[in-house]
């Protein structure tokens, strides 16, 4: 049997088409060249269209059968559970793959919010447990700090005097007063290495020393600076420690020449102090240049004499809560009024000579009383001062 052509109906109707032409011939031709184009365009159409369809039905044929093998290979997976796989076939086939995305989708939002949220919280732990440590650490070296500079102001009080002031015009025909005993202590971190150091100033015999005590390599609290303080030699001038501030670091000065005007300024270093930068004092306007330049708030002078008597009473204050800060509650205090240094000083001559001679005590030999040993004490102002 002859195989069918769609394409035969063609030519039937070409055929037909140029005998009802009265055209010319060329005419003729040219509109069948064109129904010619319209009727294979139309024919591809149709086959593109037949192909289509049969693609799509043997997607559908393809998509039943895995839908029968999947329920074929339950029911070989599980011979004993009939009941359960037909159940479960049947959910297989009439499942709705869109809603199954959305409920993973939620379950991948529901877990990663759980991680996000358990991240979160370790983190949070973390940084409060960080933080502690580091609060922790700065209260052990706070402590630490305070026990051993409370230890080294008691040893200085103990050797030179609590800080006081005495009046000048008594002694020297000077208006104003002078510091004395352990006359300035202040904390301070002169290398901004967030450890601090002691800087105290004590006068002994008359003359001033400035001294700064912190931690060596070692962590023994040590003396790093040991030089006297400004002063000259006649008790009309002033007396003071010269603190120069760059940086967040502290310097101190070295005055030297007639009229203190060289000053050197020495930084930490290590664990000792070196020279680092230079400056000029004029001693009639009290100010302080580098270079030429005028320095009007990076210096600071302590002064320990020539003072009026509110100041030298504010700076004795001053002295007494930065010491007893050190000492804290726990510790026993130094400070000392001045009737109380008196009296320690009267104390140690007595006790000196009770070692010497004896304690007091009555002795009756052969009918007579007398006292042997330190026998008379007594507290008399010779000179009404």
């Amino acid at each position: 049997m002859r195989k069918y052509n769609y394409f035969d109906d063609d030519r039937d109707d070409i055929n037909s088409l140029l005998n009802s032409f009265d055209a010319p011939k060329e005419v003729k031709k040219q509109e069948v060249d064109e129904q010619l184009k319209e009727i294979v365009t139309s024919r591809k159409e149709e086959e593109k269209q037949i192909r289509e369809n049969k693609k799509s039905e043997a997607q559908n044929a393809h998509k039943q059968i895995d839908k029968a093998e999947l329920l074929e290979a339950v029911k070989a997976f599980s011979k004993k559970s009939g009941e359960k796989i037909a159940t479960v076939a049947h959910a297989v086939k009439e499942i709705n793959v869109a809603e199954e995305i959305e409920k993973l989708s939620k379950n991948k939002k529901r877990n990663v919010t759980i991680v996000l949220v358990f991240v979160f919280l370790l983190i949070f732990a973390i940084m409060i447990t960080a933080t502690l440590h580091s609060v922790n650490s700065e209260n052990k070296r706070i402590a630490k700090f305070d026990a051993d500079a409370g230890k080294v102001c008691s040893q200085h009080i103990t050797k030179y005097g609590n800080c006081s002031y005495e009046n000048l015009y008594s002694q020297y025909g000077v208006t104003g007063y002078r510091m004395s005993g352990l006359c300035y202590a202040r904390e301070m971190d002169f290398n901004n290495d967030n450890t601090s150091e002691l800087l105290l100033c004590y006068d002994e015999g008359g003359v001033y020393y400035t001294e700064v005590w912190g931690y060596n390599d070692d962590k023994e609290f040590t003396e790093l600076y040991h030089e006297p303080s400004t002063q000259t030699k006649k008790k009309s001038d002033d007396a003071w420690i010269t603190i120069y501030t760059k940086n967040n670091k502290y310097y101190i000065g070295v005055h030297s020449g007639d009229e203190l005007e060289n000053v050197e300024l020495y930084g930490l270093k290590g664990e000792g102090f070196e020279k680092k930068y230079s400056a000029n004092y004029d001693m009639a306007s009290q100010a302080f240049s580098i270079n030429d330049i005028l320095e009007s708030t990076a210096f600071e002078r302590i002064k320990l004499a020539v003072l009026v008597e509110e100041k030298a009473a504010v700076t004795t204050e001053q002295v007494s809560k930065t010491i007893d800060s050190f000492l804290g509650t726990g510790g026993t205090s130094k400070l000392l009024t001045n009737a109380q240094n008196i009296q320690s000083a009267y104390y140690s001559v007595v006790e000196e000579h009770n070692q010497a001679y004896g304690k007091a005590k009555l002795v009756k030999k052969n009918g007579i009383a007398y006292i042997d040993g330190l026998a008379a004490v007594d507290l008399v102002d010779f000179d009404g001062n």
